[in-house]
């Protein structure tokens, strides 16, 4: 059944809040993670007619993590032509309970197995939801979550001794 305001409101409620965590967590860029959060909440409202009520939640996430991704592909671009010094506001904007050697250890792990821990630790979504929003199979979304809290550990462990 399609979505109707309703359901987009509700749905901004109920996650707008852990989908804003995850965010920066990958991007750590207030400004830009509200940006994001909103556009992907634009987005799947113009496809209201087509969303199933009950995929709404992980299509919005997922539309989020797309346009993350194409926000850290872009810094990347910038960092190689040297621009890098444009993006230093980004150091201001950690998250209150993120030490310093959490946020260094997060933005070590490859993306992909720090998208499974943020959508699986933080936003609290099944190896199964995850799976179909990242259409990866359930036990790779297993496979990197186990490696990524090993690396995790191997790190924050390192950086205490």
């Amino acid at each position: 059944m399609a979505i109707d305001q309703t359901d987009i409101t509700e749905c901004y409620r109920r996650i707008h809040r852990p989908l804003h965590n995850v965010l920066m967590r990958l991007l750590w860029d207030g400004p830009e993670c509200q940006d994001i959060a909103h556009d992907a909440f634009v987005r799947v409202w113009n496809r209201a007619g087509t969303v199933d009520r009950a995929a709404l939640d992980s299509l919005v996430y997922a539309t989020a993590l797309n346009l993350a991704k194409n926000r850290l592909r872009w810094l990347g671009l910038r960092r190689l032509v040297g621009m890098e010094h444009a993006d230093a506001a980004q150091a201001e904007d950690a998250s209150p309970g993120d030490s310093p050697a959490l946020r260094q250890a997060l933005s070590h792990l490859p993306q992909g197995q720090r998208i499974v821990l943020l959508l699986s630790d933080i936003a609290g979504f099944s190896t199964a939801e995850i799976a179909g929003m990242l259409a990866i199979p359930a036990g790779t979304v297993s496979s990197r979550r186990h490696t990524a809290l090993r690396r995790l550990r191997i790190f924050l462990d390192d950086s205490d001794g």
